[in-house]
């Protein structure tokens, strides 16, 4: 079961604002003619000019050929599918759709009236001080069923309304900012750890391959001196010296240095490479004959080989000695401030493409807005009577609809009908100043006209004679303009600022040549909009 609810429509006009049509399977009618299921009161409605049918595939609407069109969600549609939440203008009126299974049910009235066709628990009805029905809250809506629903329930619960709150204390634009830059943030670096992660284990493993060969290469070199049991002449070479090595030495497998010469007899048990030589020795001892390439710490590769001599007893080699080589990785990675460097730069490029992105995202978003509130200018002014947007934001398409229906209802100034006479309710000075002129020339008080420019149209001799203004020399010019005392001056234009059409006006008390007077000023037109200004100077009795 769903449900047509009347979200906007003309003032005084049946059916009202918050009228609710209740709708089940079948074809219903909207239209002006009394024989539709749904009657709209109004001259920009077609006969029949719309036909909504449901079934149990759903709902669709079908325009009837109407001569204003029928739109959903701001755009024209002849035929199309609809859904809960969509919104139907239908002339002036706006419809919102709604599933009754979706929200609680209001109580029915007992003079609800059903439509023709209709289940007997079928009805429509409307409240006169209904209000607008809304759809459901959050907190109502049931949990989705699948995966990314659930998650975006949750998400819109907890989350989502901590970055809302942002909004109520800043700007649109600066909540925006501040999160696309956090993006920009967050995005650089996790694009770029992995990238110098991935540089890391790389010269991890050039180093490690290059201690490795060094070990190597010290092992077969003194082999032969520790198979003579020679090892004043173990010889180390030119490995102690090269770029990055940390340690080079040759150790027994009691970890009592052999070589270098200088450190012959101690026993290496400094750094963390005498602890990768304990856990090398144990497995050497256990019958590994490779050699050990490990890291001991963050910045140290060690690589142990293994030195091995033929014994005859048993006719076969075993290992007799070990050959340590440790370099020190730092050396040939990127130091703290060559990484920062690194990440500024690419900050700095990602900022400067982030603003010019931002910026196009900024213009674009406001472009609707932009757009919206220069047409309603245009609507109010008569100058254009097309209240369309040329923008697809399908977002704001209700919004769209819901100013349209009320501009609709809004007098609009110099609004003319085709054949060029003024509509009612649209009149300008020009319009009143022959009654006003024919009331202040029998008025015993000052009475003057003022266009809504404020100019003077009119004043009588009481005023001419009050103010010292002449009609003959001021007609045409602002009043505040043409009076030679300054404060009357301000208190004139004060006086026009507070008297809003459709208000009892403003008044003040002024002296002129020492006589107390009361000024009364009020304003014809629309609120916000006045189009006349009438004075009225009455002396105040002592």
């Amino acid at each position: 079961m769903f449900r047509l609810t009347v979200i906007a429509g003309p003032p005084h006009a049946q059916p009202a604002r918050g009228s609710t049509f209740a709708v089940g399977t079948g074809s219903f009618s909207i239209g002006r003619h009394s024989g539709n299921e749904i009657v709209l009161h109004s001259t920009n409605v077609s006969k029949k000019h719309c036909v909504l049918v449901i079934n149990q595939s759903g709902v669709a609407l079908e325009d009837q050929g109407s001569s204003n069109g029928t739109f959903v969600n701001g755009r024209l549609a002849s035929k199309k599918s609809l859904h809960t939440g969509d919104r139907i203008s239908v002339g002036e009126f706006v419809f919102e759709l709604t599933d009754q299974s979706l929200v609680t049910a209001p109580a029915i009235p007992s003079n609800a009236v059903a439509f023709p066709g209709q289940l007997p628990n079928s009805h429509s009805y409307s409240h006169d001080s209904a209000e607008v029905p809304h759809a459901p809250e959050p907190e109502s809506a049931p949990m989705p069923k699948d995966i990314i629903g659930k998650f975006k329930f949750h998400f819109d619960r907890t989350v989502l309304p901590y970055f809302l709150g942002f909004n109520e204390r800043f700007e649109w634009r600066v909540v925006i900012g501040s999160l696309f830059g956090l993006y920009l943030v967050l995005n650089l670096f996790v694009s770029l750890s992995p990238l110098m992660s991935q540089q890391e284990k790389a010269i991890e493993r050039e180093v490690s391959q290059r201690a490795k060969v060094m070990a190597h290469e010290l092992a077969e070199r003194n082999t032969g001196y520790l198979a003579a049991n020679a090892e004043s002449k173990l010889d180390l070479g030119s490995f102690g010296k090269a770029w990055g090595v940390r340690v080079v030495t040759i150790v027994d497998l009691d970890n009592k240095i052999l070589a270098p010469a200088d450190k012959a007899g101690r026993y290496f048990d400094v750094g963390s490479e005498a602890l990768t030589a304990v856990r090398a020795r144990k497995l050497f001892n256990d019958g590994k004959q490779d050699g050990l390439v490990t890291k001991s710490d963050s910045n140290t590769i060690v690589a142990i080989e293994p030195i091995q001599v033929l014994n005859p007893a048993q006719g076969k080699n075993h290992t007799v000695a070990m050959a340590i080589v440790s370099v020190d990785t730092s050396t040939a990675s990127a130091d703290g401030s060559e990484l920062w460097l690194v990440y500024s730069h690419t900050l700095v490029l990602s900022i400067a493409i982030g603003l010019f992105i931002f910026y196009l995202i900024y213009r674009i978003t406001i472009r609707p807005f932009q757009e919206m509130n220069r047409k309603i200018d245009q609507v109010l002014r008569g100058e254009s009577m097309d209240f369309k947007s040329s923008v697809h934001f399908s977002e704001i398409d209700s919004l769209w609809d819901v100013v349209d229906s009320a501009l609709k209802r809004v007098p609009r100034g110099d609004d003319r009908g085709a054949g060029g006479a003024v509509v009612a309710g649209a009149l300008s000075a020009n319009d009143l100043l022959a009654p006003l002129r024919s009331i202040g020339s029998v008025s015993k008080s000052g009475v003057a006209v003022l266009d809504e420019d404020r100019r003077v149209l009119f004043m009588n001799s009481i005023f001419e004679e009050i103010t010292g203004v002449r009609l003959e020399s001021s007609e045409g010019q602002p009043l505040a303009g043409v009076v030679r005392d300054q404060a009357f001056s301000g208190l004139v234009s004060e006086l026009c600022e507070r008297a809003s059409p459709g208000t009892d006006g403003a008044s003040e008390d002024f002296e002129f040549s020492g006589m107390p007077f009361q000024m009364q000023v009020v304003s014809f037109g629309h609120f916000g909009d006045p189009k006349c200004f009438v004075f009225n100077l009455i002396r105040k009795e002592d």
